[in-house]
């Protein structure tokens, strides 16, 4: 028990071939698929949407009001930078300011 004959021992090894080389077939099958995977994804929502052309032109809206809402948002934060450049402008005055005061206090009391 245990030991192979010769005949049990080819036969393994050709059984064990075949399984490698269908192994070998199928992932060269899979990687293909993967490789067209791209495409198909391309053919697909080109075949849906031209099935579809409501959702074409819902999708194009809502890129549309994606597009608004980017410039409406960029708007704002100019708008908000530029109020906050004023207050540092502000913060900046009065700092030199109490600077001078600082100064003019210091020279007072000598």
């Amino acid at each position: 028990m245990g030991i192979l004959d010769l005949a049990d021992e080819q036969n393994l090894t050709q059984l064990l071939e075949e399984v490698t080389e269908a192994v070998k077939a199928d992932m060269e099958e899979i990687k293909n698929l993967l490789l067209d995977l791209p495409d198909l994804n391309k053919e697909t929502k080109s075949k849906f949407f031209e099935l579809k052309p409501e959702l074409v032109m819902e999708n194009q809206e809502r890129h549309k009001a994606l597009k608004d809402l980017q410039t409406d948002v960029f708007l704002s934060i100019a708008v908000l930078v530029e109020k906050q450049s004023e207050r540092m402008d502000d913060i900046e005055l009065n700092v030199a300011g109490a600077g001078a005061y600082t100064n003019g206090g210091t020279n007072a009391l000598f």
